[in-house]
């Protein structure tokens, strides 16, 4: 049952949203006022609306529903179930076992399509915006399994924003306590969260690109404290990966967009990352916001999200692979 604030702040919503509306509409006519001026006024006003209703579900805390049906997915769709044989063998140092958390059954819309051969496509787990340890370890087990039957060359690993830092812990885990799980062919990560601290957080409404951004101080606080294990910094490497980086086997494929809050620290660990001597591609999506591909179709911004799709389709391509 909706607790009396939940109530009290939907009904505010829904009573101001009309004159807010009207308010941005006007507003926005004169490109001088838009927070990019390169944007169109719809696109102007359609952020305001997404701000909108990311802060009414950071207030009421609301949490999407996980099915477990495919539904539209229809056989791309994946439930991952977690292999508590293998568990002794993945689940080492940083993932032994945090006692509130628990592995589950993981459901996940993937790429793979029945192919003749297992080398003519790849098999993509995409990650968007989970708990820590319980994403991370159905992850674990499909790169642990030695049942799985897909060669590590055609696993492609693909995040946006906290499931792009997901898959940085993954490959740092596998890299520095569990060699023993072969590594993914590439990984692709779209908006990546390098740095989870709150000091980052505390930061954000001073920088250039806030206000054509739709990521706050509230919705990154709430994220954060919900997908940082109990105990742990949020300066642990694991989480925030920026000023922390080394040298990495497996090419990164990265997209950040141009006018988004997150810009530089992700430019940053990507020229780190680079320097290091990980093959990494950095692509920036003009005036495109955090996890520009998710949000493209509302901010009418689909042909950079296409554009950046063929990019990360071209590098996956030259990685390699069978």
């Amino acid at each position: 049952m909706p607790s009396v604030h939940s109530t009290l702040y939907t009904a505010y919503t829904l009573l101001t949203q009309p004159a807010r509306l009207v308010t941005w509409w006007l507003y926005y006519i004169p490109k001088s006022n838009r927070p990019n001026p390169a944007w169109s006024w719809k696109r102007a006003a359609t952020l305001q609306v997404v701000i909108l209703l990311i802060r009414y579900r950071t207030a009421i805390r609301y949490r999407t529903p996980k099915a477990l049906e495919p539904g539209p997915d229809g056989d791309r769709f994946i439930v991952l179930h977690p292999n508590l044989k293998t568990e002794s063998a993945v689940y080492k140092g940083k993932l032994t076992p945090v006692p509130a958390v628990q592995p589950h059954q993981l459901a996940r819309a993937g790429t793979q399509q029945p192919q003749p051969s297992p080398h003519e496509s790849s098999s993509s787990i995409s990650t968007q915006a989970p708990m820590y340890s319980s994403a991370l370890d159905p992850a674990m087990d499909v790169a642990g399994d030695p049942r799985n039957s897909i060669p590590p060359s055609q696993i492609v690993l693909s995040g946006e924003s906290a499931g792009g830092n997901l898959i940085l812990a993954m490959l740092r885990y596998i890299t520095t306590e569990n060699q023993a799980i072969p590594l993914p062919r590439c990984a692709l990560l779209w908006s990546p969260w390098v740095d989870m601290t709150i000091k980052a957080l505390l930061e954000m409404d001073q920088h250039r690109n806030y206000k054509s951004d739709y990521i706050e101080y509230d919705f990154g606080s709430w994220g954060a404290s919900s997908y940082i294990p109990p105990g742990w910094s949020d300066s642990n490497p694991y989480l925030s990966p920026l000023g922390s980086e080394y040298r990495l086997s497996v090419p990164l494929f990265i997209e950040v967009g141009t006018s988004e809050v997150l810009y530089d620290n992700i430019v940053l660990f990507a020229h780190n990352m680079r320097e290091k001597g990980t093959e990494v591609e950095l692509r920036e999506a003009t005036n495109g916001v955090h996890a520009t591909f998710g949000i493209a179709d509302t901010l009418g911004m689909s042909e950079v999200a296409i554009d950046g799709h063929a990019r990360g389709a071209r590098f996956n391509a030259r990685t390699g692979g069978d």
